[in-house]
């Protein structure tokens, strides 16, 4: 029993208690996302979405890493705290990945998605 308890606690110390080391965003995730090749191309879009290590940022908000729950090269459901327009709120955000890696699909809670396209330059 010592045993499993020493081994319990070394992988939470390894993984954290979400078990995803050191809570970061996948890097397959990484990125500049928007809805198609012309938004892609202008400097300002209100679809773009921008992903890095720990944040998200969309037009007029944006998102600081807290939490994730599910993460595959595929998947990643993440808790952020986010803030625009002068508020603050928590968002659990669900992102489906492409197989190519070139679509992210974004997933709301009423079932609405939204599909962007990953910007190759801007």
């Amino acid at each position: 029993m010592k045993l499993f308890k020493h081994l319990v606690l070394t992988l939470i110390t390894l993984f954290g208690s979400a078990g995803f080391a050191d809570n970061e965003i996948p890097s397959d995730f990484h990125g500049i996302w928007d809805s198609n090749e012309q938004t892609c191309a202008k400097r300002f879009s209100d679809t773009r979405l921008k992903i890095g290590t720990s944040t998200i940022k969309y037009l007029e908000s944006s998102g600081q890493l807290l939490d994730i729950t599910e993460s595959s090269s595929t998947s990643l459901i993440a808790t952020f705290e986010m803030s625009g327009e002068g508020s603050t709120w928590t968002s659990v955000n669900t992102y489906l990945l492409s197989n190519e890696n070139d679509k992210l699909t974004q997933v709301f809670d009423n079932g609405r998605k939204v599909t962007r396209i990953r910007c190759v330059a801007i």
